[in-house]
């Protein structure tokens, strides 16, 4: 069966002229006022693409540090790093082009070195994991996508069952030939595999977009994000096709 959804990674992109702050909420997306938000970015301009994004709590205790090569289309490009919320390093990743380049490694809040790897072209071609007292451990994947109860064929399923009207496959592709019946949903996957935030991003009518909607709404959990071992906050879209 061919899957009926496109998933999206990253399609959040937002415009920056000169320092510029947004406010966010725990899944880490946009919300339009402070006591909205549990985060907030603050832009710092670097000619008319790059840039400097750093990332804070409410507090104003700095989290994040990430160098961009093109802030519209999120790409990094250089050092980027994480922070504890005592301001201790929490990881160091390089990246060219928006692929991870060169040297990774991420601390325990003991700063006792917790993953070291070398990558090229976005793969792991020297990679260590350690333990908290120091010593080489299992090695496991450093970052690993959100999954449906059952991956592509799960999701593939649930939704032709669930949905009320008849869906059709959707790619782009297909979309590029000039299909025109479908809709995109975008949506977090909170670091609890909850699926808040739930937004049109491309309408094909009330109809359809509410019942995009209540698909997303009516999904079970998904397996979270992982980053270092760690559950986290992902922004993610689908693609609904119909059959009209």
């Amino acid at each position: 069966m061919k899957i009926l959804f496109t998933l999206l990674l990253s399609l959040s992109a937002f415009l920056c002229f000169g320092q510029k702050v947004r406010y966010l909420n725990e899944n880490f997306v946009q919300v339009n006022f402070k006591d909205q938000a549990t985060y907030y970015t603050e832009t710092y301009q670097d000619g008319p693409q790059a840039g400097i994004v750093k990332t804070f709590n409410l507090q104003g205790v700095l989290l994040s540090e990430e160098n961009y090569s093109n802030i519209k289309r999120q790409i990094r490009h250089g050092v980027c790093r994480n922070f504890y919320p005592d301001g201790r390093l929490k990881s160091e990743l390089t990246f060219k082009d928006g692929i991870l380049e060169g040297p990774l490694r991420t601390f325990y809040p003991t700063q006792r070195l917790k993953r070291a790897e070398l990558r090229e072209k976005g793969m792991p071609v020297q990679a260590k994991c350690f333990s908290k007292a120091g010593y080489d451990t299992t090695y496991y994947e450093f970052q690993t996508l959100p999954q449906f109860p059952g991956g592509n064929q799960g999701l593939d399923s649930y939704l032709v069952k669930n949905s009320r009207y008849p869906m059709a496959p959707v790619n782009d592709e297909l979309i590029q030939k000039g299909f025109v019946a479908y809709n995109i949903v975008k949506f977090a996957v909170s670091a609890s595999g909850k699926i808040p935030d739930v937004m049109i991003y491309r309408s094909l009518g009330t109809l359809y977009d509410r019942e995009a909607v209540r698909l997303l709404n009516q999904m079970p959990n998904w397996e979270p994000a992982k980053e270092d071992g760690e559950n986290v906050a992902s922004q993610h879209a689908i693609t609904f096709g119909f059959r009209l």
